[in-house]
């Protein structure tokens, strides 16, 4: 099982965020879906200079800037690397992708954050979104919201003290979410059965 890293190696969350080009953005969510090795040239600030790699992206966060969970394949570890950095990248099928443990990505993400709050009395919620049909929705999530792609839905976990207001959006989003934390599930049926039944109503009179 892969260790997590230490949080003083993961990037400082006050740093300047630079704009991420829809094509870059696309070949990392990409790499992540498809479970493909990305390479890319990356920009490091401790080194002052470019380089390229491979790593093996396992989830992206859009929030507060964007960021993807990956193993680098230089070293074989979890890191977090910000898409603003990332120039000229690619899928690399002839490069083996490196898969991560779901509880050693958990471990990373929480270490990472640790302290960090949203609110009073936040709740985990977790909930899935069609991929990759459900893109625009996936992009126009929450803060906070951290995602990790399966082959055809993407499973996003994030912690809000707006149930009502996720379930809400949930509904919106009609086929293409599913809710899977019961709390979550439970209220998302219920705002759903309320509308079918007006709307029901309304096509009778």
């Amino acid at each position: 099982m892969l260790r997590s890293i230490p949080r003083d190696l993961a990037p400082p969350a006050n740093e300047a965020t630079l704009p991420v080009s829809s094509v870059t953005l696309s070949t990392i969510e990409d790499a992540a879906a498809a479970q493909t090795a990305l390479e890319m040239s990356y920009f490091s600030v401790s080194r002052g200079d470019h380089s390229r790699r491979h790593v093996s992206v396992h989830r992206v966060e859009y929030a507060p800037a964007i960021r993807m969970v990956a193993t680098c394949h230089r070293d074989g570890r979890l890191k977090w690397f910000r898409a603003d950095r990332v120039d000229g990248a690619r899928l690399d099928p002839g490069e083996p992708y490196r898969p991560a443990a779901i509880e050693a990505i958990d471990e990373f993400v929480s270490g990472s954050f640790d302290g960090f709050h949203r609110g009073d009395l936040p709740r985990r919620c977790e909930f899935t979104i069609a991929w990759p049909s459900g893109r625009w929705a996936v992009r126009n999530l929450p803060r906070g919201a951290t995602l990790g792609y399966q082959s055809d839905r993407v499973h996003v976990t994030i912690e809000t003290s707006g149930l009502e207001a996720l379930a809400r959006h949930l509904v919106g989003l009609g086929a293409l979410a599913r809710a899977i934390t019961p709390e979550l599930r439970d209220l998302v049926l219920e705002l759903a059965r309320g509308a079918l039944a007006v709307n029901t109503e309304e096509d009778r009179s």
